[in-house]
């Protein structure tokens, strides 16, 4: 809507998305409407690290996304239940019996950072999400086949390059 309406308030002829991500078919629906074109997947052309990665649409649809209803747990042992997983967010039961929703963003903003950076600690996930759910995110992560966790000297998710094929 923003977008459709800063097109109009600026007298421009067409109006894009860009996402390295996937859009939900409410939204495409909407800029179909109002004549907004998308552009998912999107990865610029400059030869830099991020260019190298697999998808994080592609993984999330391939290794996340099948998860939905499995009990998942954590590296302490609570038991958290994935209630729904879409293109938008995780829904969980947590360990206290608590219901909520994760946004996929935090799932997409590590996964970058573990593929810049080859690994990422517990608490970097506390620090850029101060929600309290870095053991469940860490875990939903861990089930990508070329992420492994590994306990050195600090609990670390670290990309494993040769099943990446970099």
């Amino acid at each position: 809507m923003y977008l459709y309406a800063g097109k109009q308030l600026y007298d421009c002829e067409h109006s894009v998305i860009i996402t390295s991500g996937k859009v939900s078919d409410e939204a495409k629906a909407a800029a179909s409407k109002l004549d907004v074109e998308i552009l998912e997947d999107w990865l610029p052309k400059v030869l830099n690290r991020v260019n190298n990665t697999i998808s994080f649409s592609k993984v999330w649809e391939k290794y996340i996304l099948p998860v939905a209803r499995e009990k998942i747990y954590t590296i302490s042992g609570k038991e958290n239940t994935i209630v729904k997983v879409t293109m938008e967010d995780i829904e969980r039961i947590s360990s206290n019996g608590k219901k909520s929703k994760i946004d996929i963003d935090i799932f997409r903003r590590c996964y970058h950072f573990i593929i810049e950076n080859g690994s990422l600690t517990k608490e970097y996930i506390n620090q850029i999400y101060p929600k309290r759910a870095s053991a469940f995110i860490f875990v939903v992560l861990a089930k990508i086949p070329f992420f492994e966790i590994v306990n050195e000297p600090r609990l670390t998710l670290r990309l494993i390059k040769e099943k990446y094929n970099l």
